[in-house]
């Protein structure tokens, strides 16, 4: 690569699992490119009245949906960093949105089991209350995107100390399926009853 045509200007090729990643870096913006899609990394400096110059870096993507979607950072590595991982989650067909996974178990409980559809009324009765009696006491309150595996392994745990080996593997998997349904709608990238 020869010089650049405007000294402001440096373009930089390097080496990726995709073909290429362009990073195009001018005094104000960072535009990241990875094949067609791009996620752009904007800079904006704030001087508040008698204080140090404050830089910051937004970065703008696209979701596979085509809704825009912006993020800040306060170090431009930062920025960078997220930028190429969300480029690579929305072209390997991987990308979840966060907000999706902020409900609670709870609020997604009545989703899932609309889901359920083909249900004799006294499975859909067993499965219920499953879900009032051991999943939502234990998880309920809790994000989808912040339950971890640890905590359904000590949960099943828990379940087999109090209660029988079968009333546990009946919660157990009641939650894979509420955890399954929402990977698949897209709301949470990972299972953490994987494994349980």
């Amino acid at each position: 690569m020869g010089p650049p045509l405007f000294p402001h200007v440096r373009e930089l090729w390097l080496l990726s699992p995709r073909p290429c990643i362009l990073v195009s870096d001018t005094k104000r913006h960072t535009n990241i490119r990875i094949g067609s899609k791009m996620a752009t990394i904007e800079s904006a400096i704030r001087k508040p009245k008698g204080g140090r110059e404050q830089v910051s870096y937004r970065v703008r993507y696209r979701d596979p949906e085509h809704h825009q979607k912006s993020r800040t950072f306060k170090r431009k590595a930062e920025a960078t960093r997220f930028a190429t991982a969300v480029e690579h989650t929305i072209a390997t067909g991987a990308y979840v949105d966060p907000r999706k996974g902020k409900i609670t178990v709870a609020e997604y409980a009545p989703i899932w089991l609309r889901t359920k559809g083909k249900l004799r009324a006294s499975s859909r009765a067993r499965l219920e209350g499953v879900v009032r009696t051991q999943i939502i006491p234990a998880f309920g309150h809790r994000r989808l995107d912040q339950v971890s595996h640890e905590e359904v392994s000590e949960w099943v745990s828990d379940l087999q100390a109090r209660r029988s080996e079968a009333t546990a593997r009946k919660a157990l998997i009641a939650l894979r399926q509420l955890y399954r349904e929402a990977i698949s709608a897209r709301r949470i990238p990972f299972d953490p009853t994987e494994k349980c």
